[in-house]
């Protein structure tokens, strides 16, 4: 595992305790299913969009795409 794939899953496994944590007053122990699902999700949400933007940052003039040369 890189460091970039242990610092996603401690961000995602933090986010979750977070999470959890806020809902856990509200919800009791049925809060740990959407704050597992909320972490993640912001996760690779964070990493979809970073790949997005920089996908679209390398795309020449032309408009092609980097699988389209």
């Amino acid at each position: 595992m890189n460091f970039i794939e242990l610092f996603s899953f401690l961000l995602g496994v933090s986010l979750t305790l977070v999470i959890g944590n806020f809902l856990f007053p509200y919800l009791g122990w049925w809060a740990i299913f959407p704050a597992a699902i909320l972490g993640f999700g912001l996760v690779v949400i964070l990493i979809v969009g970073l790949n997005l933007l920089y996908l679209r940052r390398q795309q020449p003039n032309g408009g092609e795409g980097p699988d389209q040369q």
